[in-house]
């Protein structure tokens, strides 16, 4: 009796899962490239630097000001905000990380004129991408839980409680997921590797930079008054629009929030501030109240719906180009 009769039924799956991806050959070969390169080891040690660096430089302000003006609460906010500090340092080295190793997954192969090679094996198109994809994911985790000593500290502060934590660690592994997708898309659509960094990192920070930045300039130019919230800000302006394009206003605005994971994790944290942690909030605005899932998980399924097209996308890109 083998491994996998011996296991119960509804373990079975898992068991096939994991026993694919563990004999992934695209999977290990890259996998032990990336861990063997100077350059990952190097990525890897300077955002180590540059985390602690963060964290005690805002560990020492806050302590600072404190000493001019104490407050009771100095821990709490020490803690919030070393973990906001250290989330967005995260957030911006998978963004600069997630490219970097995943960008050249297809390119780097024509290049070294490999990857005919890897085609008439008997891997499929499918194995190929999925490899390559799992390797950039998993390199770009190990990054992230290399830093969760240092964000979870939060926790010794006070100030954090676990569903925050959980939600920044999931708005974070879901950016990588997309990241690393589209890369390999941008990959598989491209002829040199430096033309495949440069889609990646330009819509890469369309998205996760220049959107923050055009929503924030819109904010200021519109006459929204920022002491008000935001749905009744637009209530007061949309007055004269009829229901139905009320409706689509308010799915059109969820969705751009959803859209970012920065606007997701702030507007969800004010969000569970106000009504406590739901599945399900009820805007009430334009005289009308609409269910919306919150904006994090809006977020989730979203990109991983998009990470899926991507994927997708790339296997079929590849086909298209062997018969041609």
């Amino acid at each position: 009796m083998n491994e996998q009769t011996s296991l119960p039924l509804s373990d079975k799956k898992n068991y096939r899962l994991r026993k694919s991806i563990r004999n992934n050959p695209i999977l290990v070969k890259e996998l032990r490239g990336l861990m063997r390169q100077q350059r990952s080891r190097s990525v890897l040690t300077f955002y180590l630097i540059i985390l602690v660096i963060i964290a005690f430089l805002f560990y020492v302000t806050v302590i600072s000001a404190n000493a001019i003006n104490p407050d009771p609460d100095v821990r709490r906010t020490l803690g919030k905000i070393i973990f906001l500090a250290i989330t967005l340092a995260e957030l911006a080295a998978i963004l600069i990380v997630a490219p970097l190793f995943s960008a050249d997954s297809i390119t780097s192969e024509r290049e070294n004129k490999t990857f005919d090679l890897i085609q008439i094996t008997s891997l499929t198109t499918g194995s190929i991408i999925r490899g390559k994809l799992f390797a950039g994911v998993m390199f770009s985790l190990i990054m992230l839980l290399s830093s969760l000593p240092l964000q979870s500290s939060a926790f010794l502060l006070g100030g954090l409680t676990p569903l925050e934590f959980f939600g920044s660690i999931v708005l974070l592994i879901v950016t990588t997921i997309f990241l690393c997708s589209f890369s390999i898309w941008a990959s598989t659509r491209s002829r040199r590797t430096s033309s495949a960094m440069g889609l990646a990192y330009s819509i890469a920070s369309i998205i996760l930079i220049g959107f923050p930045t055009l929503v924030y300039v819109i904010i200021k130019l519109t006459p929204i008054p920022l002491d008000q919230d935001l749905f009744v800000s637009l209530q007061s302006i949309s007055k004269p629009l009829d229901p139905i394009l009320q409706t689509i206003v308010i799915a059109f605005i969820w969705l751009l929030i959803a859209s970012n994971p920065i606007s997701a994790a702030f507007v969800s944290y004010n969000l569970y501030l106000d009504e406590g942690a739901r599945i399900l909030y009820d805007l009430t605005a334009f005289n009308a109240s609409f269910p919306f899932l919150a904006p994090w998980i809006t977020f989730t399924l979203l990109y991983l719906f998009i990470s899926w097209l991507f994927y997708w996308s790339s296997i079929r890109q590849i086909k298209q180009n062997n018969k041609l």
